[in-house]
């Protein structure tokens, strides 16, 4: 899964929050009108920063996910 995550450093100490989750900002709502989330809302900031969301808007149709590992092995090739 990937999605926009953040971190809270208060006092140069990671703050983590009572569940864990201290800034998940993944899941604010950024378009109440926008793309379903797997979490079940629509709209979420994991969706809408996500790069099919923006191949989308640019009328461009996405194509085969790209494999990070594939990647980094055509760069270590070359």
């Amino acid at each position: 899964h990937r999605g926009v995550g953040g971190a809270l450093v208060l006092d140069g100490r990671l703050h983590t929050g009572s569940s864990g989750l201290a800034l998940e900002v993944g899941h604010l709502t950024v378009d109440p009108g926008g793309r379903p989330c797997h979490c079940g809302s629509r709209g979420c900031l994991d969706v809408e920063a996500d790069p099919l969301a923006f191949l989308e808007a640019a009328g461009r149709p996405p194509g085969p996910e790209v494999s990070l590992l594939d990647q980094s092995r055509e760069l270590i090739a070359a």
